[in-house]
């Protein structure tokens, strides 16, 4: 019998008599190396035990040709023996690493098939995962589209708005500047007003071209008073706004 090395960590060794080949697997290169070693040196002491086995046959039988056939067997029975027990158990060690040889190999099969399934259900998900990134690329880009164009829209909607609503508010200013110090009376005379334009209903304005005061309460109701006794509940009174004729100082 001849052992082979078929890969790193894998062996084998035909029996011809057996007609059967017997193949090894180790956890790694060193262990095949040392199994190949002592299975030669196996196989060298079976040759050697051999050899001599059969020069004592050989020298025993032309020493003794009278002796009995069963001597004889008896005599290569014990000197054989030796080598037959040795053969025996060096064959069933063989045997017991062969089946933990073929033990690991099947769970390293095991193991090999987990480690496929594993990969399969990898690349299943990295490939949905892909798909998905894709998917929710696409939906961002539609959704910042749309929210461009509504931001444009906001935008241009705000700009209409503003636009009016700031002229008209300008010319009312100007419009209130030009009419704070003068309004014309509804008869055609310059009025005066002691109020902004915007509060008609002052309790007191003066009318110019009549020459005299008119007071008024808040009910509207009031009484009229002359320039003079105006002037004495004054003191002196210069010339008056609108009237064009100058007074002399009064005093009573």
């Amino acid at each position: 019998m001849t052992f082979t090395k078929t890969s790193q960590k894998f062996g084998q060794w035909a029996d011809s008599r057996a007609n059967t080949v017997f193949g090894l697997g180790f956890s790694s290169e060193l262990q095949l190396t040392k199994f190949a070693e002592k299975f030669q040196e196996v196989r060298e002491a079976a040759r050697l035990a051999r050899d001599k086995s059969q020069e004592k046959t050989e020298t025993s039988s032309n020493h003794s040709q009278a002796s009995s056939v069963n001597g004889t067997d008896d005599e290569k029975a014990s000197h054989a023996s030796p080598a037959d027990t040795h053969l025996k158990s060096e064959n069933d060690k063989l045997k017991i690493a062969l089946t933990q040889s073929a033990a690991n190999v099947k769970k390293w099969e095991m193991e090999l098939q987990t480690l496929r399934e594993s990969n399969a259900r990898l690349t299943t998900a990295l490939q949905e995962s892909a798909a998905s990134v894709e998917q929710w690329k696409r939906q961002f880009s539609i959704c910042r589209d749309e929210n461009d164009r509504l931001r444009s829209k906001v935008g241009l909607g705000s700009q209409r708005d503003r636009g009016p609503g700031r002229l008209e508010q300008a010319e009312e200013m100007g419009r209130r500047k030009l009419l704070s110090p003068l309004c014309l009376h509804p008869t055609g005379r310059r009025e005066t007003f002691l109020s902004p334009p915007s509060m008609p209903h002052h309790p007191a304005f003066l009318d110019r071209g009549a020459g005299r005061t008119v007071q008024r309460d808040k009910q509207g109701e009031g009484e009229e008073h002359t320039a003079e006794e105006e002037d004495r509940g004054a003191g002196v009174r210069g010339p008056r706004q609108g009237d064009g004729v100058e007074r002399s100082p009064k005093t009573e």
